[in-house]
């Protein structure tokens, strides 16, 4: 299925993951208490905790009655997360494995933020053996005068392509995004269409191609609050693709994140993600090279309008 290039990307990123590592260095005992995710009663972070790490599994959630009971090769680090002196999001890391251990980073995220400490601009590198790491993608945001992002814009330093640029442009109603429309080379290639219940929630997503088809419909559902399950249909006939679960401590931490596939075909792409958060005792598994040695590319043609 065509999906759009600004659409999220983890599925991808996790199966890659899922694929490529067969198993994960040791972590503390502490470590696996934290993450009994199998166990959501017994997991209680502090209000709007900051997220430090993302494992991921193939096991569905309630297979297995505790996670030190997961072979190492089951359980893997999908990424780390670092803040800045204010507090921000500043860096995401995505472990590197040699000999099914994490030994450094393969990529990483750069966040950036304006004057309004607003998100403008998110730049990914990845680990290059020749060049160290380079800036392959920047993702630049721009807000109106209420703090809605109206512009999300994505291009290529490496490829010298005008036509790599992509942006998407978002409509509101009081502060309520209604639409987004997703463009290549300043071509519309397709849109977006949201729907809300009477207390303003997301239900429902609608993906459509430019002749107006519907081939994407992702349903939500939320209890006190928190969106609890996420159902992707797709194609004419509403066939049902994939169903997400949510599954969040006391505190309303999301803790897990089950993704299931339900057609025959992609089925091997479920798995499970585990969040672990601040907490006492934490420690970083991902070894960080001091100092990154991150080199900027320039852009080879003109940015497109803006």
């Amino acid at each position: 299925m065509k999906t759009h290039p600004l659409l999220n990307v983890l599925t991808v990123a996790t199966v890659c993951l899922i694929l490529s590592c067969e198993s994960n260095p040791d972590f503390s005992d502490n470590d696996i208490r934290r993450l009994s995710a199998f166990h959501p009663d017994e997991v209680v972070y502090p209000e709007n905790a900051k997220l430090m790490r993302i494992y991921v599994t193939s096991h569905k959630l309630g297979t297995l009655p505790d996670l030190s009971e997961i072979d190492p090769q089951h359980l893997f680090v999908s990424s780390e997360y670092e803040y800045d002196t204010a507090g921000r999001l500043s860096k995401v890391y995505t472990p590197m494995y040699d000999n099914n251990v994490i030994s450094g980073i393969i990529s990483y995220n750069l966040y950036i933020y304006d004057s309004n400490s607003r998100l403008e601009t998110i730049k990914y590198y990845n680990a290059n053996t020749v060049e160290g790491f380079i800036n392959l993608k920047n993702t630049t945001f721009a807000y109106n005068s209420a703090g809605d992002k109206i512009g999300e814009k994505i291009d290529y330093p490496k490829t010298g392509n005008r036509c790599s640029l992509e942006h998407a442009v978002f409509e509101y109603d009081s502060h309520r995004l209604l639409k987004a429309e997703y463009y290549a080379c300043d071509e519309l290639t397709g849109y977006t269409v949201y729907e809300y219940n009477d207390e303003g929630e997301n239900t429902a997503e609608k993906y459509y191609y430019l002749d107006s088809v519907c081939y994407q419909t992702i349903q939500h559902t939320y209890s006190e609050g928190l969106l609890v399950k996420s159902e992707t249909y797709q194609g004419k006939d509403s066939e049902k693709l994939r169903e997400v679960t949510f599954t969040y401590d006391r505190n309303r931490n999301l803790i897990s994140l089950q993704s299931e596939e339900l057609l025959l075909w992609s089925s091997f792409l479920s798995y499970t993600s585990i969040y672990e958060y601040e907490h006492d005792g934490y420690t970083p598994v991902v070894v960080v090279p001091p100092p990154l040695q991150a080199r900027q590319t320039p852009h080879h043609g003109r940015r497109g309008t803006e």
